[in-house]
């Protein structure tokens, strides 16, 4: 089930002339301890992108459902892109920032979907299997995500133009949650795809070669990529 346990109630469009008075207020306080994102909002985040440009997108529910909204820096909702009666989760911006792949149960199953940043233009990408989910547009454009097939959960990409790969084997394991590495080359996912518990994995971006990541076992989820100043690249595959 995609749909998060979300508060009743509906998001009230902010006010322009009041958000004026509050950030000419907030110039006029004294320094003080710097104010959590999104602090003080009765709101349900979920899912949050950022474009090269700085600019935000969230799943918030608005009621009950979920909505893909862009906000600002203070974690205020601006506007609702996908405005759909449906759930529609999960953002994540094309590398130039001129699209958002998202996540919508609106045909009755979740699939993947994208559309342009300002919310036009909505077309679905996925029409295998009865649970798509976690998608991530990588550099060179193609998007990740996991995809259910029989009972397994597979790492998958999808381009635009709706052409789709199997980069893990299934076998009736769970891959899933995938993230590209910041050249392209690579992604890295939670399985239990050896039967030793959900840890990590790389996959090379064809699914050529895997690995599993060594450490301590247990469940690991939403891994991410960080470039590490001063450190080169570790050689991979390993010879």
């Amino acid at each position: 089930d995609l749909t998060p346990t979300l508060p009743k109630g509906k998001i009230k469009k902010p006010d322009p002339k009041a958000a004026e008075a509050k950030a000419t207020d907030a110039k006029a306080e004294p320094p003080g301890p710097p104010v959590p994102f999104a602090a003080g909002k009765d709101l349900q985040f979920r899912g949050c992108a950022q474009n090269g440009r700085g600019e935000l997108v969230a799943t918030i529910n608005d009621g009950d459902q979920a909505d893909i909204w862009t906000i600002d820096w203070s974690g205020q909702p601006n506007r609702n892109l996908t405005n759909h009666p449906s759930n529609d989760l999960s953002p994540s911006f094309s590398p130039d920032g001129e699209y958002i792949t998202f996540v919508s149960d609106r045909t009755g199953e979740p699939q993947v979907y994208f559309m342009s940043a300002d919310g036009s233009g909505t077309k679905r990408l996925t029409f295998a299997g009865n649970y798509n989910a976690d998608p991530d547009w990588g550099p060179d454009g193609k998007i990740a995500y996991s995809g259910q097939r029989g009972n397994a959960l597979d790492v998958l990409t999808v381009t635009m133009h709706g052409k789709m790969q199997r980069l893990t084997p299934g076998l009736g394991r769970r891959s899933l949650e995938p993230t590209w590495s910041p050249d392209g080359r690579r992604l890295i996912y939670v399985s239990n795809e050896d039967g030793k518990g959900h840890r990590l994995w790389i996959t090379a971006a064809d699914g050529a070669a895997r690995e599993a990541i060594e450490g301590p076992f247990g469940q690991f989820y939403t891994p991410s990529w960080q470039r590490m100043p001063g450190k080169k690249p570790r050689s991979w595959p390993r010879p």
